[in-house]
């Protein structure tokens, strides 16, 4: 929800101010960000939820779920009056150490295609698969557009923090079409060394991220991948 988030703040012109629950007047709200099941009920329950009350339900617990985290502020209001705005990830806490968010313009920033978000890609990868997609998109930036790149430990530990499965999520990334690698001559698939023994050097795999699969709509590259 957090990406989803950063994605309707960027597209305001009112700082970090989001957009309410539900638009009106042709403008998007916050409702819109979410694609849950279409229809839910439990086996207790006599109602099945309508795709409309699936929607409200989880956008209302991730926005609070957030906002116990730091990262929203909202004016207290009620139902679709409510207010929400985005808070700065590095100035997590009470008062005056928490800032809301403001669009960065300098160099620490990387490139994020629309199309991650407007062809589902945000709605149909997991949270492994997104950041392992994520990371995989600012190391081609670091290297170059075209140019192949390697995620070594100390890239993949202390600059994203994550741990190796999800590294290992770059099989399904190449399978629907959004990466593709040349395996190390000493490795694996999964990344782990043939044989340590050899004393050969240990290169990791290469990879590259493919722009074009960004651009294809999610829903189809997953359905065939998953077939």
């Amino acid at each position: 929800m957090e990406l989803a988030l950063l994605f309707a703040v960027q597209h305001q012109v009112r700082g970090a101010l989001l957009p309410p629950l539900e638009g009106s007047d042709g403008h998007p709200g916050l409702l819109d960000l979410v694609v849950p099941p279409a229809t839910g009920s439990d086996a207790e329950s006599r109602f099945v939820a309508t795709p409309r009350v699936n929607r409200l339900r989880q956008a209302k617990q991730a926005l609070a779920r957030l906002e116990r985290e730091g990262l929203l502020e909202s004016d207290g209001g009620r139902g679709n009056a409510r207010r929400y705005w985005m808070m700065e990830e590095t100035a997590v806490g009470d008062g005056p150490t928490a800032k809301r968010y403001i669009r960065p313009t300098n160099a620490a920033t990387f490139t994020l295609p629309v199309e991650f978000y407007t062809q589902g890609w945000i709605h149909l990868l997991d949270d492994s698969e997104l950041a392992a997609l994520l990371m995989f998109l600012v190391r081609q930036e670091q290297a170059g557009e075209g140019l192949g790149f390697k995620v070594l430990g100390e890239h993949r530990l202390r600059q994203f923090c994550l741990a190796r499965d999800t590294l290992d999520r770059h099989v399904f990334l190449e399978d629907v079409g959004l990466l593709r690698h040349v395996p190390a001559d000493s490795r694996r698939a999964d990344g782990t060394v043939v044989d340590a023994r050899t004393g050969a050097p240990l290169e990791p795999h290469t990879y590259w991220t493919v722009p074009e699969g960004l651009q294809a709509p999610a829903l189809n590259a997953v359905l065939a991948a998953i077939a």
